[in-house]
Protein backbone atom coordinates (compact mmCIF):
# COMPACT_ATOMS: atom_id res chain seq x y z
CA UNK A 1 0.00 0.00 0.00
CA UNK A 2 1.39 3.37 -1.05
CA UNK A 3 1.10 6.25 1.37
CA UNK A 4 0.65 9.84 0.31
CA UNK A 5 3.50 12.13 1.35
CA UNK A 6 2.40 14.95 3.65
CA UNK A 7 4.04 18.36 3.98
CA UNK A 8 3.66 21.48 6.09
CA UNK A 9 2.40 24.47 4.07
CA UNK A 10 5.63 26.38 4.68
CA UNK A 11 7.83 23.51 3.40
CA UNK A 12 7.81 24.81 -0.18
CA UNK A 13 11.40 23.74 -0.91
CA UNK A 14 10.66 20.17 0.18
CA UNK A 15 7.42 20.13 -1.82
CA UNK A 16 9.30 21.32 -4.91
CA UNK A 17 11.98 18.67 -4.40
CA UNK A 18 9.34 15.94 -4.10
CA UNK A 19 7.67 17.09 -7.31
CA UNK A 20 11.01 17.27 -9.12
CA UNK A 21 11.83 13.68 -8.10
CA UNK A 22 8.45 12.04 -8.80
CA UNK A 23 7.23 14.35 -11.64
CA UNK A 24 3.58 13.09 -11.39
CA UNK A 25 1.40 12.09 -8.46
CA UNK A 26 -0.29 13.57 -5.44
CA UNK A 27 0.62 14.88 -2.01
CA UNK A 28 -1.09 16.29 1.05
CA UNK A 29 -0.48 19.74 2.49
CA UNK A 30 -1.38 20.03 6.17
CA UNK A 31 -4.49 22.16 6.55
CA UNK A 32 -4.99 22.56 2.80
CA UNK A 33 -5.69 19.01 1.63
CA UNK A 34 -4.72 16.96 -1.41
CA UNK A 35 -2.76 18.44 -4.29
CA UNK A 36 -1.87 16.81 -7.58
CA UNK A 37 1.19 17.37 -9.69
CA UNK A 38 1.83 16.45 -13.28
CA UNK A 39 4.59 17.20 -15.75
CA UNK A 40 6.65 18.49 -12.82
CA UNK A 41 4.16 21.24 -11.87
CA UNK A 42 1.82 21.57 -8.89
CA UNK A 43 -1.81 21.85 -10.01
CA UNK A 44 -4.86 23.23 -8.25
CA UNK A 45 -8.36 21.82 -8.52
CA UNK A 46 -11.38 23.69 -9.86
CA UNK A 47 -12.62 24.31 -6.30
CA UNK A 48 -9.27 25.69 -5.08
CA UNK A 49 -9.25 28.65 -2.72
CA UNK A 50 -6.81 31.56 -2.63
CA UNK A 51 -4.35 29.74 -0.33
CA UNK A 52 -4.14 26.84 -2.81
CA UNK A 53 -3.33 29.19 -5.67
CA UNK A 54 -0.70 31.04 -3.65
CA UNK A 55 1.04 27.82 -2.57
CA UNK A 56 0.99 26.40 -6.11
CA UNK A 57 2.36 29.65 -7.50
CA UNK A 58 5.26 29.72 -5.01
CA UNK A 59 6.16 26.05 -5.52
CA UNK A 60 5.94 26.29 -9.30
CA UNK A 61 8.13 29.41 -9.28
CA UNK A 62 10.76 27.51 -7.28
CA UNK A 63 10.59 24.67 -9.80
CA UNK A 64 10.95 27.12 -12.68
CA UNK A 65 13.83 29.08 -11.13
CA UNK A 66 15.96 26.16 -9.97
CA UNK A 67 17.61 23.71 -12.29
CA UNK A 68 18.63 21.55 -9.34
CA UNK A 69 17.33 21.60 -5.81
CA UNK A 70 20.00 21.12 -3.15
CA UNK A 71 19.41 18.09 -0.96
Amino acid sequence: MDSIKSFAPDAVEQIAKHIKIYFEGSLDIDGLGRFYFEQGRLRVTADAVREHHILASVVNQILKDKHTIVE
